[in-house]
């Protein structure tokens, strides 16, 4: 997906993919909801919400931390969902994921951390030994190729 997708947008995906974010959350990230020092990002709801005035910790993965995407300049999302939704419709017929919407990154990230217990601990028994990047995560639970 890395190669077939423009940084920026790159980021966006990537940002749902590893952190079960919603794309309205992920689109009202500010500067001061992401921490370097432990990997996370502070979702707060929005006015209108039913969840109004809650704020939750979200750990993301040290190798998206490392890779510079936790960069503040990279997470505030500039964008409105209708252009993020006009992003994945030109992205997925290229990774093969045609049918798969975004809110299946939420579904996805869903499944994988109940398969290591917690987002990014340690695997159920017969779970995999090691996380995988957001490409063998598509490739197993979407089928793209």
């Amino acid at each position: 997906m890395q190669e077939m997708c423009r940084a920026d947008r790159y980021s966006f995906f990537r940002t749902l993919l590893e952190s079960g974010l919603r794309q309205g959350e992920a689109l009202h990230l500010a500067t001061d909801d992401v921490s370097t020092d432990v990997p996370a990002l502070t979702v707060r709801s929005q006015p209108g919400s039913r969840s109004r005035g809650k704020v939750r910790q979200v750990p993301i993965s040290s190798e998206l931390a490392s890779q510079g995407s936790l960069d503040p300049q990279s997470l505030v999302f500039t964008h409105s969902r209708s252009t993020v939704q006009q992003w994945w419709k030109e992205l997925k017929p290229q990774i093969g994921a045609i049918g798969v919407t975004l809110h299946g990154f939420r579904a996805t990230f869903i499944t994988v951390a109940l398969q290591w217990n917690t987002a990014f601990g340690s695997p159920k028994a017969g779970g995999s030994q090691q996380p995988r990047n957001d490409d063998a995560v598509l490739q197993e639970y979407f089928g793209v190729d």
